[in-house]
């Protein structure tokens, strides 16, 4: 049985939760962390995470603070959920294979974690022939993320970097209706919902101890808890100022300074 790291973090700003994010995919593909990692997180007030190609534009008006994402996909209102990253490699492991098998994966065990909440979580498998990209990533699903009674209620985005992957996701607790209608509109609260909506309870705790479980029984792992490198914390604390705290990166993204960038011994990561 493999053993991962699991890191049980608190709630930060979206500066520091994607940077921290970003410093353990790099550390870990340039071999300073040999385990793969479980990290799982919150957020310190209502924020907006867009991802790596998305145009801020459209969310001008929101009055909210917004981090964009080195992952792909839409935007996210997080606040009231719990979050995961999965740093890990992609030719060898549990979620060796190509994107779809690494999602799949995934998938199974926040499936089976909601499920043990009493969800009744089940996979996405999204119609053909859609043609308009929403702005917000609970608007639709991708293939193998997770509904429940049809409705979104976890959405998540990858990055790989070589040999190594970087995929997070939100699990929504309980929905901030006001907030996703002004920033999203009122049809989006149709598409999605949370534990709390499907239970009647959003604990918070009781969600990130069934993902513990899951994730160790869905792909055979056994877990040990520990905190970030020291590796990681600087180059955590180096991204949040260089990149994750500047409009050039978050307004602009691949507008970014080039002092911005890091440098990692297989090339530039972005």
């Amino acid at each position: 049985m493999e053993r991962w790291r699991l890191i049980l973090d608190g709630k930060h700003g979206g500066a520091r939760n994607m940077a921290v994010d970003e410093a353990m995919l790099a550390v870990f593909g340039s071999g300073g962390t040999l385990r793969p990692t479980l990290r799982l997180y919150g957020w310190e007030e209502p924020t907006l995470s867009i991802g790596y190609l998305q145009r801020t534009s459209d969310f001008e008006a929101a009055a909210l603070p917004l981090v964009r994402r080195i992952t792909g996909g839409r935007a996210v209102l997080h606040h009231r959920e719990v979050t995961y990253a999965v740093v890990a490699g992609a030719k060898s492991g549990p979620l060796a294979g190509g994107i779809s098998a690494a999602y799949e994966a995934v998938s199974r065990a926040l499936v089976e974690a909601l499920r043990g909440l009493g969800v009744d979580a089940r996979w996405a498998r999204p119609q053909r022939g859609g043609t308009v990209v929403p702005r917000a990533c609970f608007h639709a699903p991708n293939r193998f993320e997770v509904l429940a009674r049809g409705r979104k209620i976890a959405g998540s985005a990858q990055r790989r970097s070589g040999a190594v992957f970087l995929q997070h996701g939100s699990i929504l607790v309980s929905m901030e209706r006001d907030l996703n209608e002004r920033v999203f509109g009122a049809a989006l609260l149709e598409k999605m919902t949370s534990v709390e909506d499907e239970t009647g309870a959003g604990d918070e705790e009781a969600l990130r101890e069934g993902l513990v479980e899951a994730f160790a029984r869905t792909l055979s792992v056994d877990f040990q808890e520990a905190g970030l490198t020291e590796d990681e914390r600087e180059l955590a604390s180096a991204l949040e100022a260089s990149r994750y705290s500047t409009r050039e990166w978050n307004l602009g993204g691949d507008a970014a300074p080039k002092e911005a960038l890091i440098n990692y011994p297989e090339g530039t990561f972005l």
